[in-house]
């Protein structure tokens, strides 16, 4: 594929060439005119040559880039689900594990200390009313 190519770009300037030599040695007579339409005729082929090559060019892009997701797809399949559905199990059991904490240290924890506070403040009431109902000097 590579060699046509070559080949077809040595053709390709090899006829220009000779278009040029053509003209420069007065072998072929032209008119302005008909240089201008040659011109447009040239031009117009290889636009559609340079078009058609772009639409290959877009369709390789695009296949590669629907490869390369199917790849990556098959990869995360593969490769990341079970590292993330090892990760998953990982938390909950970390999350029961701190529900059980909560549950069987924490709360008792916090009603002893809520009742010993509650208790504190009682007596400190008690107190205070046994304090004014003293009277000073007695």
């Amino acid at each position: 594929m590579r060699w046509i190519l070559i080949l077809l770009g040595l053709l390709i300037v090899a006829a220009i060439a000779a278009a040029v030599w053509a003209l420069a040695a007065g072998v072929v007579e032209i008119t302005m005119d008909e240089a201008r339409d040659t011109v447009i005729i040239v031009y117009g082929l290889l636009g559609i040559v340079f078009f058609l090559i772009a639409i290959v060019a877009a369709l390789a892009i695009f296949f590669a880039v629907r490869m390369l997701t199917g790849l990556a797809r098959d990869a995360y399949e593969e490769q990341a689900r079970p590292l993330v559905d090892d990760v998953r199990g990982t938390v909950q059991s970390v999350r029961g594990s701190v529900e059980f904490v909560s549950d069987q240290a924490i709360s008792p924890m916090i009603k002893i200390i809520a009742v010993a506070r509650g208790v504190r403040r009682g007596m400190e009431a008690l107190a205070g009313v046994a304090r004014r109902g003293r009277r000073p000097g007695s």
